[in-house]
């Protein structure tokens, strides 16, 4: 969220802890989500030429993101 919309929407001092909180949020939800891309990335860099899938399985590298995400699927 841009600083400008944070300070729109939670304007004035009584809102400056929800600002605070807001403004923490934003920056872990960042640090986060380039955590995850990062090991991604190093993930599909270091197999992306190693497993191939002709059976109509499905690749390692879909489960990993379904892993990293919580997905949970009733058909495996």
């Amino acid at each position: 969220m841009p600083s400008s919309t944070i300070e729109a929407i939670f304007s004035g001092d009584m809102c400056s802890k929800i600002r605070c909180f807001v403004w923490g949020l934003t920056k872990c939800l960042a640090q986060t989500a380039s955590e995850t891309f990062d090991t991604f990335d190093g993930s599909v860099g270091s197999d992306a030429t190693k497993t191939t899938c002709f059976d109509g399985s499905v690749h390692p590298l879909t489960r990993y993101v379904k892993y990293l995400f919580g997905y949970k699927s009733t058909f495996e």
